[in-house]
């Protein structure tokens, strides 16, 4: 018999226990670990840039002001309102220390002024002068006062009438050494005069050297 030829088809197809079903490949663990921490650090980008935006906007500072002050307990009003127990109500009790009493003492501007001191001059020129009959009593005069230190000036007698012994000057600060020249007479009284130009002694019938 000859030979059947044969179909090409036949040439080309599948074994019988290919058919049976499809058959996947398996995929290597390392692929697969590789794919699983991708994913992850994927994710983990993903929510750390969503928390830095919320702080960028300030939506972070608000949800923890939020949650912080919802942990906090309200504050008592009442407290505020009532007023401080330390106050110290005033004393009505007069104070008892006692008031200092004025001073009985006059100070020293209280006190009344001293007088200046009368100055008595004796070096101030002196005239004698007689107003009597008797002669030589206006020298012997002199004579008395320069012996008690006074200066004597003109010695002679007096032109106008008799009148009792006196110490005439012709200014108030010649008034003390008037009346001293008179106490040194021992008789006689002091008085102002427009009528002399220095201290001038006239000698009345009430004199006797």
């Amino acid at each position: 018999m000859g030979a059947v030829a044969s179909d090409p088809m036949d040439d080309l197809a599948l074994p019988q226990h290919h058919r049976s079903g499809a058959h996947r490949a398996r995929r290597h663990p390392l692929l697969v670990l590789l794919v699983t921490l991708g994913t992850v650090g994927l994710a983990s980008a993903v929510l750390l840039w969503a928390l830095l935006s919320l702080d960028v906007l300030g939506v972070g500072d608000e949800l923890r002001r939020a949650g912080g002050a919802s942990s906090v307990a309200p504050a008592d009003p009442s407290a505020a309102a009532t007023p401080a127990a330390t106050a110290v109500a005033p004393s009505s009790e007069p104070s008892a220390a006692p008031t200092a009493e004025p001073s009985q003492e006059p100070s020293a501007s209280q006190e009344p002024s001293e007088e200046p001191e009368e100055v008595v001059d004796r070096a101030s020129p002196l005239d004698v002068l007689n107003s009597t009959a008797t002669t030589g009593l206006a020298a012997a005069a002199a004579e008395e006062l320069e012996e008690l230190g006074w200066t004597t000036g003109e010695v002679g007698n007096y032109g106008a009438d008799e009148i009792p012994t006196t110490v005439l000057y012709p200014e108030d600060s010649l008034q003390a050494t008037a009346e001293a020249v008179a106490e040194a007479l021992g008789v006689g009284e002091v008085s102002a005069s427009d009528d002399v130009d220095v201290l001038t002694v006239v000698l009345g019938p009430d004199y006797s050297a």
